[in-house]
């Protein structure tokens, strides 16, 4: 599957999606009632009919049960705004920086009617900017230290993952013969 803001996408009918829709249901209505159901379609940008298909399919996945929308790829403010006023059920924003739609805050969007906003991969995007500075960094200097305060220091990340209660649990359990041997050269164990 493609992204929504890459071009040469291929589209199944609306009648083929309806029926994948009407799969979901019955399948969530038999074992999760819970489970939220969204339609995505990516009509703005694969179809000649741009943001009117796009909305004719919400509009058709919304009539076949969809618990929400998400159409992909919206091009403008001018249809971020509109979207929402035209389909019946919650719709979805995708902000992906440096993509198709305009960027907006989360609350900026909710004023507009959306209901959930996604940023996807915007973590990566960040951490792949502080890697490439880290690598130039060290190409430049050959060294990290211009980087510590933009770092989580060790022992940070074993605090994250709460290895001090992992260790406790391994005094609790192991004999202690293996938990020396584990421990031995552990730095900050």
């Amino acid at each position: 599957k493609k992204c929504g803001h890459y071009s040469g996408k291929v589209l199944v009918s609306p009648e083929e999606m309806v029926g994948k829709l009407r799969a979901a249901i019955e399948t969530r209505d038999k074992y999760d009632p819970d489970f939220l159901i969204i339609a995505r379609t990516d009509a703005r940008g694969a179809l000649g009919g741009g943001f009117e298909e796009a909305v004719s399919r919400a509009k058709t996945y919304a009539e076949a049960g969809a618990d929400m929308i998400f159409a992909d790829g919206l091009a403008s403010d001018e249809e971020l705004a509109k979207l929402p006023h035209e389909v019946s059920i919650p719709i979805l924003a995708n902000m992906v920086e440096g993509g198709l739609t305009p960027l907006h805050s989360a609350s900026e969007l909710q004023t507009l009617g959306y209901r959930m906003v996604l940023f996807p991969n915007s973590i990566l995007r960040r951490l792949q900017k502080a890697g490439f500075e880290l690598l130039d960094g060290l190409r430049r200097i050959g060294s990290t230290n211009e980087f510590l305060d933009k770092m989580v220091l060790f022992p940070g990340p074993h605090e994250l993952v709460g290895l001090r209660e992992y260790q406790k649990m391994e005094d609790k359990f192991l004999p202690p013969e293996m938990v020396r041997v584990k421990r031995a050269g552990t730095i900050g164990a």
